[in-house]
């Protein structure tokens, strides 16, 4: 999201129907010229709001809708606003997938345990410092309404999970698991993931926290791009009798 527009003859140029159908026939992707074509959103407050249809990379597997506003979006309510008008304007483009929040880990655990062994077994390398989540620990998240799903056109796609936990004394979400599956991964998804997840939440914490394993060196990048800053280090050695 963009907070000035500054060139309104190339986004006026991205609306010609000869540059959308260009754009559509070069991304090979099955959308009608009307979705394709650049479009303003209903704006409450006066101000000017761009939105189009875009492809992460040219990738006709990952469509988002970039926007463009002359307001500046600083608070968790102007964003959730602009964010409905997005989906209501968009509704039937399967852009986002179906996010949902379960009321059961039952209703997910069995899509998220096969995805997350098919993922060991592909990386043998990672594995060792990554463990999947129990169905207990999920349960725990979704009584606490901080499990979130996403399923898109092929199936389960994500599952981020947490707990309301205190540390030092301070009331913090705690993060207990982000889980992309094989074909979002590798994408810098995964940051955008967790940070959804983190603006729907409404308990009230201040503080993000979780445990990362020196070695899931990609959750550590993802904590890092957030904000998030090493605050404690845990070693463990082996006791021996001699």
């Amino acid at each position: 999201m963009q907070t000035g527009i500054g060139d309104v003859g190339s986004l006026a140029a991205h609306a010609l129907p000869d540059v959308v159908a260009t754009r559509i026939g070069r991304l090979g992707v099955d959308v009608s010229t009307g979705t394709m074509t650049e479009r303003l959103l209903d704006a409450s407050d006066g101000s000017t709001v761009i939105s189009g249809l875009r492809y992460r990379n040219l990738d006709p597997a990952f469509p988002f809708v970039a926007v463009k506003t002359t307001a500046r979006i600083n608070d968790t309510e102007s964003a959730d606003t602009l964010a409905a008008q997005v989906a209501e304007a968009y509704r039937g483009v399967g852009v986002a997938g179906s996010l949902c929040v379960p009321e059961a880990a039952t209703e997910v655990f069995a899509d998220y345990q096969h995805e997350h062994q098919a993922w060991r077994s592909d990386a043998p390398v990672l594995a060792p410092f990554v463990s999947g989540s129990h169905e207990e620990g999920l349960q725990d998240a979704a009584d606490q309404g901080s499990l979130m799903t996403l399923r898109d056109d092929h199936g389960f796609a994500v599952l981020v999970a947490a707990t309301i936990s205190p540390i030092f004394g301070r009331r913090a979400v705690c993060m207990l698991d982000v889980f992309l599956t094989e074909r979002l991964r590798g994408k810098g998804l995964a940051p955008a993931v967790q940070s959804t997840f983190l603006t729907g939440q409404r308990s009230g914490a201040d503080t993000v926290s979780g445990h990362i394993h020196a070695g899931n060196l990609p959750s550590q990048r993802t904590a890092l791009k957030l904000g998030r800053r090493p605050v404690q280090q845990e070693y463990f050695v082996s006791l021996s009798a001699n």
